[in-house]
């Protein structure tokens, strides 16, 4: 979950400036191909949200401008897919919003530009590739730290490398 203010903050500036005050995990996460129940609640300068009816915000943050009217604006991420179900559809109550999100995984990033690539035409998951014993080539670890810190939320990254096949994290 995130919070920006354009085109003052958008999120490269606040991960920069404001490391994970502005944008923090959905926990428990909704799957994948789940709808989600967002709260949004607006009392300037306070911004709260609140998932699938947790009564613990997923995101709590004062605003970052002087607005108190106007619109805001859901972001399903770059390019990507996302249905939006309102109370006409028979998805929730009135004044609810529901999203899903089409998942787009791109493999093989070889380069910040690639991740950048991939992003902007709608990933919402990278892969790098360390040490595979097939494949395009594996890149150091340094460098996949390096691409992995450029992909903003809410794009995932994921590694594919031999030291790790056959274990699982739990």
């Amino acid at each position: 979950m995130q919070y920006i203010s354009q085109p003052d903050y958008p999120w490269q500036v606040l991960r920069e400036k404001f490391s994970g005050k502005y944008e923090k995990a959905v926990i428990p996460a909704p799957g994948g191909n789940d709808w989600f129940h967002a709260k949004i609640v607006i009392k300037y300068p306070h911004v709260t949200v609140y998932v699938n009816g947790n009564k613990e915000p997923s995101l709590n943050v004062d605003q970052l401008n002087k607005r108190t009217s106007g619109k805001i604006g859901l972001w399903v991420g770059n390019n990507s897919d996302g249905d939006f179900c309102q109370p006409a559809d028979h998805c929730g109550k009135s004044g609810e919003i529901k999203i899903m999100i089409t998942r787009i995984k791109i493999c093989c990033i070889k380069s910040e530009y690639e991740a950048r690539m991939a992003v902007e035409y709608g990933a919402s998951a990278v892969g790098l590739v360390a040490s595979m014993p097939s494949g395009p080539g594996p890149i150091s670890d340094e460098f996949i730290r390096q691409i992995a810190q450029t992909v903003p939320p809410p794009v995932a990254t994921f590694l594919l490398d031999k030291r790790n096949i056959g274990k699982r994290n739990n």
